[in-house]
């Protein structure tokens, strides 16, 4: 992380990872999702990112960084200018977009905004899960109470996901990170909060909601269920309360669901566009970059490695 202040306060951060591939030396945002943006106050926006370029292309020569941004980003004009300013070579192309929800009016307007199918289908579960048990929804702030990391961990041994990672001998490495960064942000900036909706089955804590919320956004970061109640439709139901609960609380301005997978349009159809600017440091660079960049290499390269 990268965190630029004065003698009074902190001005911006820029949280990135520096790796090696097969172009040499590599800088990107830690994840492409939700952590993908310059966190720099408005005032020290201009300076912050040439401080940046300073530092990673002059300071640690690196050759190559890519960073994931709104279309739409205030950091992207200054981005530029300084890509120029430090003969660095760039590349704009659209990547996945955000779905989000507006908080601007209330649950009871939302609802009507939605289709009968969709009141409906959430009626039908709600049925589905009381044939089934005692079942409750319960919102907790990740920084209190000592069993949440515990609950959150075993819904998800007990998710689809934990069987694709079992079979690949692999594991959701994001999770982890996600949960030692919000508790360290939380202890760090009082205007961060890590929030987390459960749904108990009987006593049994089948499914869950791990969002950040943070300047008056709502980041839903992860859902996961255990995949034994899958016909509950336990995930769609515990996004469903949380975004109602969000709407009462009046706290966001809106939920980012940080991607724009088609499922999420049960709750809005609004997407905000996103763009990769690559850049890249002396032509030669330049060119194999852009040699990599290209699909057919690229399934090449996935056939070799």
């Amino acid at each position: 992380m990268l965190v630029f202040s004065d003698t009074q306060a902190i001005l911006g951060a820029l949280i990135v990872k520096i790796h090696k591939n097969i172009t040499g030396r590599y800088v990107e945002f830690l994840h492409p999702s939700w952590c993908s943006e310059f966190l720099f106050e408005e005032k020290y926006r201009d300076e912050c990112i040439k401080l940046t370029f300073d530092f990673l292309f002059d300071n640690l020569k690196i050759k190559f960084a890519r960073f994931d941004l709104p279309a739409d980003s205030p950091n992207l004009r200054p981005l530029i200018q300084q890509c120029k300013s430090h003969k660095v070579h760039f590349r704009i192309t659209p990547i996945m977009g955000h779905i989000i929800v507006p908080l601007t009016s209330n649950w009871a307007e939302f609802q009507k905004s939605r289709t009968k199918h969709h009141r409906r289908t959430f009626a039908r579960i709600e049925k589905k899960l009381s044939k089934a048990g005692s079942w409750q929804t319960s919102y907790n702030e990740g920084n209190v109470g000592a069993n949440i990391v515990e609950r959150i961990l075993k819904v998800e041994g007990k998710s689809w996901k934990e069987k694709y990672y079992t079979k690949r001998n692999a594991s959701d490495w994001t999770l982890r990170l996600l949960l030692n960064a919000s508790q360290l942000q939380t202890r760090t900036d009082p205007s961060f909060r890590w929030s987390v909706w459960f749904l108990t089955l009987n006593g049994k804590t089948i499914a869950y909601q791990l969002a950040n919320e943070y300047k008056e956004v709502a980041y839903f970061l992860k859902t996961s269920y255990d995949e034994q109640y899958q016909a509950l439709s336990p995930g769609a139901f515990i996004i469903n309360t949380a975004i109602h609960e969000l709407f009462d609380k009046k706290q966001n301005k809106h939920i980012d669901f940080l991607t724009d997978f088609p499922y999420l349009q049960t709750w809005s159809k609004k997407c905000v566009l996103r763009i990769t600017i690559t850049l890249t440091k002396g032509n030669i660079s330049n060119v194999l970059q852009y040699i990599l960049e290209n699909p057919l290499i690229q399934r090449i390269l996935q056939f070799v490695f």
